[in-house]
């Protein structure tokens, strides 16, 4: 979103959403700062920790990814233009 606020999507492979699925927000040391589900629309929102992280979705019972906090980047124009990026 910007500087401050990240929003996650949850979308797989072949761009299908995942409404409902499991995200932790985990700092490096193993502490769970957030933990919560994806909304409706696949998103979740919150505020880049001080700390360093790396998101966690389990998509399905023994599947999970994770996402690194410098893989979380500003959108571009274009995709800014995405409805899930508004607020």
């Amino acid at each position: 979103m910007d500087a401050n606020t990240i929003r996650c999507r949850g979308v797989t492979n072949d761009g299908d959403e995942m409404p409902g699925a499991r995200m932790d927000v985990i700092t490096h040391d193993g502490r769970t700062l957030l933990q919560g589900k994806l909304s409706s629309n696949s998103t979740m929102s919150f505020a880049r920790p001080a700390q360093a992280f790396y998101v966690l979705f389990e998509i399905a019972p023994g599947l999970q990814t994770i996402v690194e906090q410098d893989e979380i980047r500003l959108p571009n124009a274009k995709q800014r233009k995405a409805q899930w990026l508004r607020p």
